[in-house]
């Protein structure tokens, strides 16, 4: 049985007051759960933030039941709490990284 996608939710466009469910409902759909990552992925990790000059990075991350990627600046590590502080100061722990590379 093939999933019609979104013709099945074109005839309730038409009914406003629905639409903010209908949203949730294919944003719900779209969610995905976080990938497991190989123990020679998670030996790169760390080879990359043991090693870190002040390179830029793309990091992939899984935050909020999604995929993000982002290049990024590392400003600080802070193994204690297991996380990365970057320049724009926002926050990535190392339990939501996926993948991360050198640019």
């Amino acid at each position: 049985m093939s999933d019609r996608g979104m013709k099945k939710w074109a005839p309730y466009r038409s009914l406003n007051e629905h639409m903010p469910a209908i949203n949730e409902s294919i944003h719900q759909k779209e969610l995905v759960s976080k990938p497991k990552i190989s123990q020679d992925k998670a030996e790169d990790i760390n080879n990359i933030l043991t090693n870190y000059q002040g390179e830029n990075l793309i990091v992939t991350f899984f935050r909020n039941h999604e995929i993000q990627n982002e290049e990024i600046v590392i400003k600080k590590i802070v193994n204690e709490e297991r996380k990365l502080i970057l320049l724009n100061n926002k926050v990535i722990y190392f339990e939501e990284i996926i993948d991360l590379k050198i640019k």
